[in-house]
C-alpha cells in the first residue's frame, strides 16, 4: 500500500469516457476488491506499464496459440470417434501434428477477429 508521501507525489491526472455498462463493470470489480474505482483503475494502468516486457507482451499471445491447437485437437478427437469409434495412436499423432502446425495462423485469425471487432465497436 502506498503512502500519504508518494499520493501527494501524483501530478497528473489521466481520464477517459465509457458507457455506461463499461463503467457498471468497472466499478463491480473495483467494489469486488475494496478499492476505490479511481485507485483500481490507475492501479491496473500503472500495472500495465510495469508488465510491457517482450515474455509479457508475447505470453497472451502465446496461451491463445496454445488455445487453439488445444481447441483443433478436442473437436478432431469428438469428430473422429462420432463418426468412427477407433482412435489410432497413428491418428492421434497426425491431429497433435496438425494443431501444432496450425496454431499460429489460428491465433492469428482470432487476434484479427478481435481486433476488427473492436474497431467496429469503437465507432458505434
Amino acid at each position: 500500500m502506498e503512502t500519504a508521501v508518494n499520493h501527494k507525489n501524483r501530478t497528473r491526472s489521466i481520464s477517459c469516457k465509457v458507457k455506461e455498462e463499461q463503467y457498471r463493470s468497472l466499478q463491480e470489480v473495483a467494489d469486488r476488491e475494496g478499492r476505490p474505482l479511481g485507485e483500481w483503475c490507475r492501479e491496473v494502468i500503472v500495472g500495465a506499464i510495469r508488465n510491457r516486457g517482450p515474455l509479457a507482451e508475447a505470453f497472451p499471445k502465446l496461451i491463445l496459440e496454445e488455445l487453439a491447437a488445444l481447441r483443433g485437437i478436442v473437436s478432431s478427437v469428438i469428430y473422429d470417434l462420432a463418426t468412427d469409434s477407433r482412435l489410432s495412436v497413428e491418428r492421434m499423432n497426425e491431429i497433435i501434428a496438425h494443431a501444432d502446425q496450425t496454431k499460429f495462423e489460428r491465433a492469428a485469425e482470432i487476434i484479427n477477429q478481435l481486433l476488427k471487432h473492436q474497431v467496429e465497436h469503437r465507432h458505434e
